[in-house]
Formats: structure tokens, sequence, C-alpha cells
């Protein structure tokens, strides 16, 4: 039956600026191909636990940041104004719920890479929609690389505090720095050393998020928590793994 007059009209979609960050957990197939729930339910509680975490702070209410879980994927979002500026309180928001995610991804045992952006979005109960999707998604796939959440240049000049330059030109989100629980991180990235040292490319994951970490605590005065490499020797002993 083919709709007529009246019946044709649509509500008109438009787009606005937003705010975006795009998530994705490393090697989530194998996870999803294991046939228990355990993943699912880890997933749900990496999410969920950040926002009350970060809710619990006062900076962010449940209504300030739209999400979308599919897969393993996690789709962030916030509406701003065409100003950065002005926007910069929203956008911290943003950043502060991203890094609790990676934290609490890594306390779970899992290494996450992301990246935030900004620009044109439309989201609702059946769209997902607009650059600013498409350009997260290219950075998260294609920029990022390693386990870390990179941003969009313009993010990082007005909110310089909250990033550390890589040596390849990206802004890397300072995870560590939203939440202190070193001594569970440590644990996790030992274990992740054990489960995954014959793989080459898990491990270069690995060491990677080790080298931030060593880095962020030595900046801080921290150098009793870093990750020694004697640890590191004693971690690869056994295990193997699959990071992708």
């Amino acid at each position: 039956m083919f709709r007529s007059g009246q019946a044709r009209i649509l509500p008109q979609l438009k787009t606005s600026k937003y705010c975006v960050a795009y998530l994705d957990v490393l090697g989530a197939k194998k996870f999803m191909a294991d046939s228990s729930d355990k993943f699912l339910n880890d997933l749900n509680s990496i999410y969920f636990d950040a926002k009350n975490e970060v809710e619990s702070t006062g900076r962010i209410t449940s209504e300030a940041i739209e999400a979308k879980i599919f897969s393993d994927n996690i789709l962030l979002a916030i509406k701003i104004e065409d100003d950065l500026e002005k926007s910069k309180d929203k956008i911290e928001r943003m950043l502060c719920l991203s890094a609790h995610i990676y934290n609490n991804a890594l306390w779970h045992g899992y290494l996450m890479r992301g990246a935030v952006t900004f620009g044109d979005f439309c989201q609702n109960s059946l769209f997902v929609y607009g650059k600013a999707l498409i350009d997260a998604v290219d950075m998260e796939e294609n920029i990022a690389i390693y386990p870390r959440i990179v941003a969009h240049e313009s993010l990082y000049e007005i909110l310089q505090h909250y990033f550390a330059p890589c040596a390849d030109g990206c802004f890397a989100l300072k995870t560590f720095l939203f939440s202190d629980m070193a001594d569970v991180y440590k644990f996790n990235l030992l274990e992740l050393c054990k489960r995954h040292h014959k793989d080459i490319k898990a491990m270069q994951k690995v060491m990677w998020v080790i080298s931030h970490f060593n880095a962020y605590y030595e900046s801080f005065g921290g150098i009793k928590r870093q990750i020694s490499k004697s640890e590191i020797a004693e971690a690869v002993s056994n295990g193997k793994g699959d990071l992708s």
C-alpha cells in the first residue's frame, strides 16, 4: 500500500553541532565468539559504572550526554555551540566520561581505542547520522592505531591540559588523569602481558599503554608506581592471546 497526501509527510530531520566520541574495545571479536555472556555484561558494567562515577562528581547529568552501544562500540554525543570556546564545559564532560570508560575497560582487563571530534550530527531512536560520526570512526580506525583516545586538534587547543601530544602528531587524552587506580591498572597491564606475549601485534598495543602509563606517573613524581622492565619480563613467562 502506498501512502498519499498528508500520510506521506514525515518530520524533517536536521543535523546540529555536536561533540562526538567513538570508542571501540580491542579484541572484541574473540570475546563475542565466546558462548558465555561475560563480555556483554562487562561492556554493560564498563559504561554504566563510568557514567555513575562521573555523575557522582556532579560534572554531568544523565541527560547531558547521549549514548548508544552497538556490538563492541560506544558512541557518545553532546550538543554544542558553533563556537567551541563557548562549549568548553560540555566538551570537558565528554572527555571526562570517555576517559572513565577507557579506565573502566582496563579495570576489567580490556584495552580500548577511540576518538573525539565535533561537527554535524543527528541522532534519534532510529538514525545515527552525520559527518562528526564519520570523522570519529575514521579517526578511531585509521589514526588512533594504539589503545588511546585521540582528539581533533581544535579540541586540544582549547583544553590542552587534558592531552599528551604524541610523537606521530596525535593528541591523546590523558585517561589516567581522570581516575587514580594505578595499582589496578598496573596489575591488569601485566596480566595482559602474560596473556598476549606470543602475539606481536597485541604486545605492541599493550606496551604502548604501559609506556603511556609510565610517562603519566613519572610526570607526577609517582615513579614507584611505574611498570618496570623486570616486571614485564616476569609477566611474559607464560600465556597467549589475540588483540585486533
